[in-house]
């Protein structure tokens, strides 16, 4: 029985072989660490020249490489919030102040983030940082706290080696503050008291814009060529700027020049849904007001409001899902003061859209990683993602599976030519399922080899062991039938087993042998129970 619970032989040798494995697993994954972690050494700083802009400003920033190495190619991609700030332009190049004189493509903007690919390929010897890559202006278009970061998918390429050395955590994002426009102040628009309650000042009138000489009020009236009657001790004088005269007087008042000017303020876009918007602001005088407004700076689409007053708001209907739309205000005061805002630009609640990609074989691929910019999904059992709010238009996407890579594009909000409805957003990609990467592979066959070898190396136990509890079960098999097995137990021995024991006793030649003689060599049978 002792023999048959002591087997720390075969746990020992079972414990070592999964020891093994677990080496082997971390070495792999310490080496894949090591070498990411190697892999980046410069990142990307992004920097303006203030840290607050106000609603309708615009403003430049300058994308960095804060490294010190020589590189020839950068991809920058630099996330922003399309909600509330919108790209005006990209400079590059000498534009830019930029070595890295050599466009590597199209810079894109789509899906809050704008992809920029420059190098300076014909510098062999690469360019040492820190060195400006780009500049990019934004127009602000709502209020809020925002940042523009660089997104770890760009990379930085060193000039030795085309090795990727770009370092997430190396980058430097830059946070805004943006504001709404303050109320201007009476001061600012020419008139007098506090804002909005302003009051427009009297002239002071002089001499001249009464169409006469001298110091106010001590005024003389001058003779023109308009006289056209004199009588005794009465004169009637039509000069410029006179709107009435009477005889036997002289009586002019001056033409007065409007200096206020109307302002817009405050622009909110609110209640944004996928098919509708709100569009709010003020005026510092009573105006009608006007929205232009359409998916382009032509714009196409006009709402008029031709009450005067300070407050103005519109709600836009039947807007396209997913859609940018660009707007214009106006406004007109009764005496004919106009005010024009520059563009602003919203977007539309967007498309749910479901993806499932499939195999060559018309299977579901678990696992699969669907990339859209720098969105990442994973397919579930059923082959499934879904993306929400994607603006209408195409969407390119990398599909990952195992070591196969594919890319696919779809075609969002399209409309039905029968119902003028949308489709439904309901795709299957068909891709090429990949197999697990040979690392893996060789990971397995290694962790297999330990097995066999431990399980070779130790057959003889194994064997052993079987023969041992195969022996000890018949024993007791036979003990019970014969009525003597609880005897044997405790230590009592039939007569008849010592009967049959007997012949079993070690002879005399071997016992002097050993001056003390074990139990098991006086009488191995007995004792195999105790």
């Amino acid at each position: 029985m002792n023999k048959l619970l002591n087997s720390k032989h075969l746990h020992r040798t079972l414990a070592l072989s999964l020891l093994a494995v677990m080496v082997i697993l971390g070495i792999s994954s310490a080496s894949n660490h090591q070498a990411s972690a190697a892999a980046g050494v410069a990142g990307l700083s992004i920097t303006s020249s203030a840290s607050s802009y106000q609603i309708g400003s615009t403003f430049t920033v300058t994308i960095t490489d804060n490294g010190s190495d020589a590189i020839n190619s950068v991809q920058a991609n630099i996330n922003y919030d399309s909600a509330v700030l919108t790209e005006q332009s990209i400079s590059t190049g000498n534009a830019a102040g930029s070595p890295l004189t050599t466009p590597l493509g199209t810079p894109t903007v789509a899906n809050n983030q704008i992809q920029i690919s420059v190098g300076d390929l014909g510098n062999v010897a690469g360019d040492t940082g820190p060195l400006t890559v780009a500049k990019i202006t934004f127009l602000v278009t709502a209020t809020g706290s925002t940042s523009i970061s660089p997104d770890s998918s760009s990379k930085i390429y060193l000039a030795s080696g085309s090795t990727n050395s770009y370092n997430a955590g190396s980058s430097v994002p830059l946070n805004l503050t943006l504001t709404a426009v303050p109320n201007p102040t009476c001061a600012s628009i020419g008139k007098t008291g506090t804002y909005p309650n302003c009051v427009t000042p009297t002239p002071t009138p002089t001499c001249a814009s009464q169409g006469k000489t001298g110091t106010y009020p001590n005024c003389v009236a001058t003779t023109t060529n308009n006289t056209t009657t004199n009588t005794t001790n009465k004169t009637t004088t039509t000069s410029p700027g006179t709107k009435s005269s009477t005889p036997g007087s002289t009586t002019t008042t001056p033409t007065l020049t409007n200096t206020s000017s109307l302002v817009i303020s405050n622009i909110e876009v609110q209640n944004i849904n996928s098919s509708s918007a709100d569009i709010s602001w003020q005026t510092n005088l009573a105006s009608s007001g006007t929205i232009n407004y359409g998916t382009s700076t032509s714009y196409g689409n006009t709402l008029t409001d031709s009450s005067l007053g300070t407050n103005h708001k519109f709600s836009i209907s039947n807007l396209k899902k997913g859609t940018t739309y660009h707007y214009s205000l106006s406004g007109k005061t009764a005496n004919g003061l106009t005010a024009v805002s520059s563009d602003g630009q919203f977007k539309t609640i967007g498309f749910t859209v479901t993806i499932q990609i499939l195999d060559t074989k018309n299977l579901p691929i678990k696992g699969a990683k669907v990339t859209s910019l720098n969105k990442t999904l994973i397919t579930d059992s059923k082959g499934f993602v879904i993306f929400t709010n994607q603006l209408a238009g195409p969407l390119n996407l990398t599909i990952k599976s195992g070591n196969a890579t594919t890319s696919k594009s779809i075609d969002i909000g399209q409309i039905s030519k029968t119902t003028s409805a949308y489709l439904p957003q309901n795709f299957k990609l068909i891709v090429t399922r990949g197999t697990v990467s040979l690392i893996y592979y060789v990971i397995g066959g290694l962790a297999i080899l330990v097995i066999i070898g431990t399980l070779y190396f130790s057959r003889y136990q194994w064997k052993q062991e079987y023969v041992e509890v195969n022996y000890l079960v018949r024993k007791a098999f036979k003990l019970i039938k014969d009525g003597e097995f609880f005897s044997s137990l405790t230590g009592a021995v039939s007569k008849s087993e010592l009967e049959k024991t007997s012949s079993t006793t070690v002879p005399n030649n071997q016992l002097s042998n050993t001056q003390n003689p074990t139990p098991d060599q006086v009488n191995p049978k007995i004792n195999r129970l105790t």
